[in-house]
């Protein structure tokens, strides 16, 4: 294994499951046992069909706040979604109108779904779920206020394990020297013969790389993929304590990563002699490109950046937005009369419901790659 320096970040208690023992908490995370009590099957046993929803009204018109329910749904709150109230004056991004996506287990026999807006509907409406197709149905709810709706089958994904799996990555692991015990960097890749360009992959928030379905077309390209998952994400958390996945992708300082990029970039020259060097990060992945390019010991080397839907900001304004930039010097004040340094991502049946319908689209996402089940929010990470 390679090694690099790495600046230890603090730990916090966990707030996932207050009445977990030590032991419990100690032992390395397992998937299959974080699931147990819930409506989750991570054996794959279970199909959970998907429904897609969108939401649309005309230009200038304000909405009020829309439900949308499969009864007997069989996934919890993950078979639940609303959409936000609606502004005259806001901008509605995306063709159709607002997308939202549910989950309901195919062996529940579900054959309805409810849908209710404030100021549109007599309260909540009862329509079919549509059956399983690539067009959408349309419903018209009110005077130019419309829902559309699309079911897809379970087996219909984005990308499998098993697409995953037959692209035989290979992968470089480095310990980090000064972190935290266990901590380690994971660069994982994928190389062509004659490819004399590379593609340095950052990965988002609580992300991994498991992206199969574009590999082959960059490499096609000419591109060979280096993904490089820095401590606390993706593959560096495997075989971590449940303790230390709670707290996955927590970091009070971006620049702790830094060291790590350096080494896996390092690495990847050293296997050709690249032409091009491009940079791309995904949302958090997004923010941490941009420090590269500011303090990495190797930036030097990249000739080109994508960041894609870079999380650079909150973009909340007003006094969220002051709170958020002076955590560092009102958390002590916050720990002092008792405020949680943490917000737990987990709905009330430990599964959080963005995390999973995602999973549910890439199933190729290793369970232990990802926290889908207590993920926690920490203040440092939060600023």
């Amino acid at each position: 294994m390679g090694s690099c320096v790495s600046k230890a970040v603090a730990v916090l208690d966990p707030v996932s499951d207050p009445v977990a023992s030590a032991a419990e908490l100690d032992a390395v995370f397992d998937p299959a046992v974080a699931a147990l009590g819930t409506w989750l099957d991570v054996s794959g046993s279970t199909l959970y069909d998907k429904l897609f929803l969108r939401l649309a009204a005309p230009a200038g018109t304000a909405l009020g706040l829309a439900a949308v329910e499969v009864p007997g749904c069989g996934t919890g709150p993950c078979g639940k979604v609303a959409f936000g109230k609606l502004k005259a004056t806001d901008v509605v991004e995306g063709e159709g109108g607002r997308l939202k996506l549910l989950a309901y287990a195919r062996d529940t026999g579900c054959a309805e779904f409810t849908v209710s807006v404030e100021g549109v509907t007599d309260g909540a409406v009862t329509l079919p779920l549509p059956g399983f197709s690539t067009e959408w149905t349309t419903h018209i709810l009110g005077e130019g206020v419309s829902l559309q709706a699309l079911s897809q089958r379970a087996e219909d994904v984005i990308t499998s394990k098993a697409e995953l799996d037959a692209l035989d990555l290979e992968s470089k692991t480095f310990e980090l020297t000064g972190a935290l015990p266990g901590e380690k960097a994971v660069l994982t890749y994928k190389r062509k013969p004659g490819n004399t360009r590379m593609l340095y992959w950052l990965p988002g928030r609580n992300c991994t790389f498991m992206h199969a379905h574009v590999v082959p077309a960059l490499l096609d390209a000419g591109y060979d993929v280096f993904a490089m998952e820095h401590h606390k994400i993706g593959r560096a958390q495997i075989g971590c304590s449940r303790r230390d996945f709670d707290l996955t992708s927590h970091a009070t300082d971006l620049k702790v990563y830094m060291q790590e990029f350096d080494a896996g970039l390092e690495f990847a020259l050293a296997l050709g002699a690249y032409e091009k060097v491009v940079l791309y990060g995904h949302s958090t992945g997004g923010l941490e490109a941009s420090v590269f390019l500011r303090e990495g010991r190797l930036k030097g080397k990249i000739d080109a950046c994508i960041l894609n839907s870079p999380f650079l900001d909150w973009g909340n304004g007003g006094a969220e937005e002051c709170l958020l930039d002076s955590i560092d010097e009102i958390y002590p004040l916050l720990k002092l009369v008792g405020v949680s340094p943490t917000y737990s991502l987990s709905t009330q049946d430990g599964i959080p419901t963005g995390w999973i319908t995602h999973w549910l689209q890439y199933p190729a996402t290793d369970l232990r790659c990802r926290n889908f089940f207590s993920n926690t929010l920490t203040a440092g990470g939060g600023a």
